[in-house]
């Protein structure tokens, strides 16, 4: 039977900075993120009933549009690796390559907005290994590479659990230390009532 939810918690390390990461993420495209930074507060972002939001103790409430709402969207389908087709309709096999010390497939893909990604999959394992995409911000579009280092089995699913991400020569690394599957109460993963508030009525 298909998994409906998962939580997932883990710290994210930034030069100068450890922060406290919680992912909430249900079936079909329910997505809710907490991002506890020190000195500023929580950051907290998500995409429920077609809302993409963003929540920022310092910019405070903002609903994202476009590219950067679209790329909520994507990360909001909790079946995203069944639904490769979907979300890249064009998919080019550009051959053999080395992508952190492993051999994989690289793949050029175009999303539905028309960004131009690439995905590297392991040969022997066909795991996706990382990826060179474009991230949309509020400050404009950049290049990101996710690459994953560790992977652990959990309920069944064989997980990425430590990911370094790269994008303008800053490298965060993501730590995974608590995966929960099929939780039987999870929290509202609706907008908070403030961004609710900037949905015209």
């Amino acid at each position: 039977m298909a998994h409906r939810n998962v939580i997932s918690r883990g710290w994210v390390s930034a030069p100068g900075t450890q922060m406290v990461l919680t992912v909430y993420h249900a079936a079909p495209d329910d997505l809710y993120t907490t991002l506890e930074v020190p000195g500023i507060g929580v950051i907290a972002s998500g995409y429920s009933d077609g809302i993409a939001w963003e929540l920022n103790p310092i910019m405070g409430p903002r609903l994202l549009r476009g590219d950067e709402a679209a790329m909520e969207a994507r990360r909001a389908d909790f079946y995203a690796t069944l639904n490769y087709t979907t979300h890249y309709p064009q998919r080019t096999v550009v051959g053999r390559a080395i992508f952190a010390d492993a051999e994989v497939w690289e793949v050029s893909a175009r999303t539905i907005q028309g960004d131009d990604e690439t995905l590297y999959f392991d040969i022997d394992t066909g795991m996706l290994r990382g990826s060179k995409v474009v991230s949309h911000t509020e400050t404009g579009a950049m290049i990101s590479t996710t690459t994953f280092r560790e992977h652990r089995e959990i309920s069944g699913i064989l997980l990425p659990v430590v990911m370094a991400q790269e994008s303008g020569g800053v490298e965060v690394l993501i730590t995974l230390y608590e995966v929960y599957y099929d939780v039987e109460t999870m929290p509202s993963l609706a907008p908070p009532p403030v961004v609710l508030e900037l949905i015209s009525p």
